[in-house]
């Protein structure tokens, strides 16, 4: 069984950069980079998900982040178990935390799931093949 989250590209570009890059500046040499290795690692996964239809769970992140109640129960009933409030917020054994982020938060996001909304630039074109991959996310995920 294998929970698979997937983040849009545009959004998992900033975490990664500032992440190992500690910047946030869309440059080319890092973009390539990036790109390469979201687009293999979702590709595995939409194909685990093919082969194993019922083993693999797809969990859009900004579904995870937007919609974390709904998309919580949702993989408590795909692992069966139950569901509990305390599995919507950030916690380390129980106890409320800033959750884990590329980017820096304050106390006040104790318990809170922390949301970026750092946005792509437009003139940054994305491969054409972002949007089949985007599509067969979307399709693979399972409906909340």
């Amino acid at each position: 069984i294998c929970l698979s989250p997937i983040r849009r590209f545009e959004s998992f570009y900033f975490s990664y950069a500032k992440s190992r890059y500690k910047t946030t500046e869309i440059r080319q040499d890092i973009y390539d980079e990036l790109w390469e290795h979201w687009r293999h690692k979702v590709i595995d996964y939409l194909l685990l998900k093919k082969k194993y239809p019922d083993k693999i769970l797809i969990v859009r992140y900004e579904d995870l982040t937007n919609k974390t109640e709904v998309v919580m129960r949702k993989i408590c009933n795909f692992l069966s178990i139950k569901y509990e409030k305390i599995l919507s917020e950030p916690t380390i054994f129980g106890q409320k935390s800033i959750g884990n982020s590329s980017f820096k938060k304050t106390k006040k996001f104790k318990g809170k799931i922390y949301k970026t909304f750092s946005k792509f630039p437009s003139n940054i074109i994305l491969p054409n093949e972002y949007k089949s991959i985007i599509k067969y996310v979307n399709k693979y995920k399972n409906l909340y």
